[in-house]
């Protein structure tokens, strides 16, 4: 369904100013709504293109990279997946070359060990991860990063890989966007949107076994969902001979939670299998060991946070920033968000 906006947007001027000509006052009104939301949109989309083409001058003119450079602290940069409509394959590639033209590019191991001693050195560091374990990452992102001999940390969920099941935030929001607006409402009456996004949003915010009850709804209510060829490619898990592929030297190999779960209100058996368990098994599907930890949406309570810090040197959360130059926590290091396009990856880190 085409939203006011974008019908408003495909009506023609002379069509718009004929219909004044002869319609009622109400009917005057609805056109004069219609057509400032027109003069909105248009607004809108030339303050994004001025604001994209100032990025790109920044950008061009190497001044964000030097405010990034000249603030020498490490940045650690959280991606998901490659090579689709979340991050073009060509555009990540620019970033890598620019990533290694203006910074020292770091293993996690090696981030760590700088944490208790920071060199002397003239550029900053950059460590690349990327959460979720997408098939992409293996078949899109790693060739990249092999062709330049940048480093990164790829987190996987093993739970997920040996039932070859998709996150459960992938697979719900596939599933309602097959969904018409009704059905949705009544499989969530209690919020003001049946929006994807808010739902999905709702369903983190619950508590473990709500949620899975929530999931489990979704699921019966879209019993014929079979994933399109792009959704495949956006949300496959790599599985276990894909990631045993990866050159041990270049990649590190993190967990993420063995389910993706939340980490909140979790008992102690479910942590245990979550926390302990995925890097046993992690271990031992791969033979390498296991020593970081990244934080599904980046949510974590007293007892994970516990769990976590005993069982791994170094966690990942999605709080926003820089690692601090002093005394950095290595169990809750900050990261930046990868957005899609160099330019703006640069703005990100110059301000962060």
């Amino acid at each position: 369904m085409k939203s006011r906006i974008g019908s408003a947007c495909t009506v023609p001027v002379e069509h718009i100013a004929a219909a004044r000509d002869n319609a009622s006052r109400p009917a005057r009104l609805a056109l004069a709504t219609n057509d400032r939301h027109g003069r909105d949109w248009n607004r809108s989309i030339a303050l994004a293109a001025i604001k994209q083409s100032i990025r790109a001058s920044l950008y061009r003119t190497g001044i964000t990279p030097a405010i990034a450079r000249l603030r020498r602290r490490t940045c650690v940069l959280m991606l998901h997946g490659v090579g689709g409509a979340e991050l073009d394959a060509d555009v990540f590639g620019e970033m890598v070359v620019y990533l290694k033209r203006h910074f020292r590019p770091l293993s996690l191991a090696a981030l760590v060990a700088e944490l208790d001693e920071p060199p002397l050195v003239a550029r900053p560091a950059v460590v690349l991860t990327f959460d979720d374990g997408l098939a992409n990452n293996v078949t899109v992102a790693y060739p990249i990063l092999e062709r330049h001999a940048v480093p990164a940390a790829f987190f996987v969920c093993p739970g997920l890989i040996d039932a070859g099941s998709w996150l459960w935030t992938h697979e719900v929001r596939a599933r309602l966007a097959m969904l018409d607006e009704p059905t949705r409402r009544a499989l969530a009456p209690e919020l003001p949107t049946c929006d994807v996004g808010v739902i999905v949003q709702h369903l983190k915010e619950l508590a473990p076994t709500a949620r899975a009850h929530g999931i489990e709804a979704v699921r019966a209510a879209t019993p014929a969902f079979t994933p399109s060829a792009a959704q495949r490619q956006a949300c496959d898990l790599a599985d276990w001979a894909q990631l045993a592929l990866l050159d041990p030297a270049l990649v590190t190999i993190g967990s993420h939670s063995s389910s993706h779960d939340i980490m909140i209100g979790m008992d102690e058996a479910r942590l245990e299998r979550e926390v302990v368990g995925s890097k046993a098994r992690i271990e031992t599907m791969l033979g390498r060991k296991v020593e970081h930890f990244c934080y599904p949406n980046g949510d974590f309570d007293a007892a994970a946070d516990a769990r976590v810090r005993a069982t791994y040197a170094s966690a990942l959360s999605t709080r926003v920033g820089l690692v601090p130059p002093l005394a950095p926590d290595r169990h809750a290091l900050p990261r930046l968000a990868v957005p899609d396009d160099v330019s703006s990856l640069a703005l990100r880190m110059a301000l962060a």
